[in-house]
C-alpha cells in the first residue's frame, strides 16, 4: 500500500468517526428538544453537560480529520485554497464515489445539527420574549418602561441602571 493509499484510508476512518459523533450529537439535540418541551430543566442541564463533552470530542476529531485531509491534499499536489472537488479529482477513480458520498453525508449531518440547534434557539428566544412581555406588563416600573407624551407605553432603548447609594 502506498503512502497516498494509507492517507486516504486514514481519511475515510476519520470522516466516518466524525459522522458517528455527529449522529450522537444530533440524537442528544433531539432529546434536548423533547426535554425542553416537557420543561424538565434538571435533566436538560445534565444533557447539556454531556453534549459539551461530545462537542469537545467532535472538535478534536475535526482537527485530526483536517490534518489527515491536509496531508492527503499535500501528497496529491492539491492547493489548500482549492475546494473539495479539486481534491476529489485527484483521488483514484475507484475511491471517488466513496469520498463523494462521505463528504455529502457529513454536510447533511451538519445541516441537521444546525437545524436542530436553530430550533432550540428559536424556542428559547420565544419563551424569553414572552416572559419578558408578561413581566413588563406586571412590573412596568422595573424594566425601563417609558410612556410617550400621549400616555402610550413603549420600550426603553436602554436597560435600567440600578444605583446602590449605600456603597
Amino acid at each position: 500500500m502506498t503512502e497516498t493509499q494509507t492517507l486516504l484510508e486514514r481519511l475515510v476512518r476519520e470522516m466516518r468517526r466524525e459522522m458517528q459523533l455527529f449522529d450522537e450529537f444530533a440524537k442528544g439535540e433531539n432529546q434536548l428538544n423533547d426535554l425542553a418541551k416537557k420543561k424538565r430543566w434538571s435533566e436538560m442541564q445534565l444533557l447539556l453537560e454531556n453534549l459539551g463533552g461530545l462537542a469537545e470530542k467532535i472538535e478534536k476529531c475535526e482537527e485530526k480529520r483536517h490534518l489527515v485531509y491536509s496531508s492527503c491534499r499535500s501528497r496529491m499536489n492539491v492547493a489548500e485554497t482549492d475546494g473539495f472537488q479539486a481534491f476529489l479529482a485527484q483521488v483514484p477513480e475507484e475511491r471517488k464515489e466513496e469520498f463523494a458520498v462521505l463528504h455529502r453525508e457529513i454536510k447533511k449531518k451538519l445541516l441537521t445539527i444546525k437545524s436542530l440547534s436553530s430550533g432550540l434557539i428559536y424556542y428559547f428566544a420565544c419563551m424569553q420574549e414572552s416572559i419578558a412581555q408578561v413581566l413588563n406588563e406586571i412590573f412596568p416600573h422595573r424594566k425601563g418602561k417609558i410612556y410617550s407624551p400621549r400616555g402610550e407605553s413603549r420600550e426603553s432603548k436602554e436597560e435600567a441602571v440600578v444605583v446602590n447609594h449605600e456603597m
